[in-house]
């Protein structure tokens, strides 16, 4: 429900898995505790520490500040409309974590 914080009721955040590393201890941690995909994002977000949603315009200058600054950025995925049920959708997940 975090994003409904930040976002308005009809935008969700679009996510794609292949955008991060997945380290092996999240998919250690999935087999061991028999975990699905959904309980490893909402449990330990896989490995993303930090969101910074901002417009695509300004990505580019947020960016050079930040890895100026010493920090690691990937860009993860764009907000776009979607139905109100929708939360977090993450692409790829099968791709990177496992089927």
């Amino acid at each position: 429900s975090a994003p409904a914080s930040i976002l308005p009721e009809n935008m969700a955040p679009f996510l794609d898995a292949t955008a991060w590393p997945y380290l092996p201890l999240f998919s250690w941690l999935a087999e061991a505790g028999g975990l699905t995909h959904y309980d490893m994002s909402v449990t330990f977000n896989c490995g993303i520490g930090f969101v910074l949603i901002c417009d695509e315009a300004d990505a580019d200058a947020i960016e050079t500040a930040l890895e100026g600054a010493g920090e690691k950025v990937y860009r993860i995925g764009h907000v776009e409309k979607a139905g109100s049920a929708v939360q977090v959708v993450i692409e790829n997940q099968d791709q990177v974590w496992g089927a």
